[in-house]
């Protein structure tokens, strides 16, 4: 989970995207405090600036209530942004993260790991949301495609050099950002001075129900 960094003790709820119905609850992304409890806490002095970055904000999942062409929606809620001005350095004091960042997921990349929810999964998620009843899965997926290959540049180097959604849930600040096609300092200043996520695909931006960070 990621928002200006990796967001910390935040809370992860899976639902059916069709049905809407629960799968997976009571999930939280790695903390500093649920790493040194599931590993020791010499192992986490040991752990550099980048190193805490990439293992903050993890979460995962009992893979076998997943299938794997099926569809599920990623809510995650709260937490703590640990880099909230994405300098690659842990901040002294986290910022609080309110309100909730989305992601469209299949049960095949939930179970395989290595994806994110982050402002493109939540902006992405936003854009298709009103159309997500009408839409096949084909549909749905091949629209997700389309949206990503606007704003990005090739992240997971498969062989025909193809951008698609696989690149946007694997996009992140902190290896990733050169590959944004457009102003990331606009997603940014909506992030933190407005409230607001910017979606790339509109003329204006749209509001989650409460404040992103405070």
């Amino acid at each position: 989970v990621e928002l200006g960094g990796p967001v910390a003790g935040a809370s992860v709820q899976i639902v059916d995207l069709r049905s809407g119905a629960l799968i997976q609850d009571g999930i939280n992304s790695e903390s500093e405090q649920s790493f040194i409890e599931g590993n020791n806490q010499k192992k986490w002095d040991k752990l550099k600036d980048v190193g805490r970055l990439v293992v903050l904000g993890n979460f995962f999942v009992d893979g076998t209530l997943f299938k794997d062409k099926r569809l599920y929606l990623v809510t995650v809620s709260d937490g703590a942004d640990i880099d909230g001005n994405s300098d690659l350095v842990v901040d002294d004091s986290p910022t609080r993260v309110r309100g909730q960042v989305h992601a469209i997921l299949s049960g095949a990349q939930l179970k395989a790991g290595g994806t994110m929810v982050s402002l493109l999964t939540e902006a992405t998620y936003q854009v298709v949301k009103p159309d997500i009843p009408q839409q096949s899965d084909v549909e749905l997926l091949a629209r997700l495609d389309a949206l990503a290959s606007t704003i990005l540049t090739d992240i997971d180097s498969d062989e025909a050099g193809l951008v698609n959604y696989a690149d946007l849930i694997a996009w992140t600040v902190l290896f990733h950002k050169d590959n944004y096609q457009l102003d990331y300092g606009n997603v940014e200043n909506k992030r933190h001075k407005r409230c607001w996520v910017s979606s790339p695909w509109m003329r204006s931006s749209f509001s989650p129900t409460r404040c992103l960070i405070r």
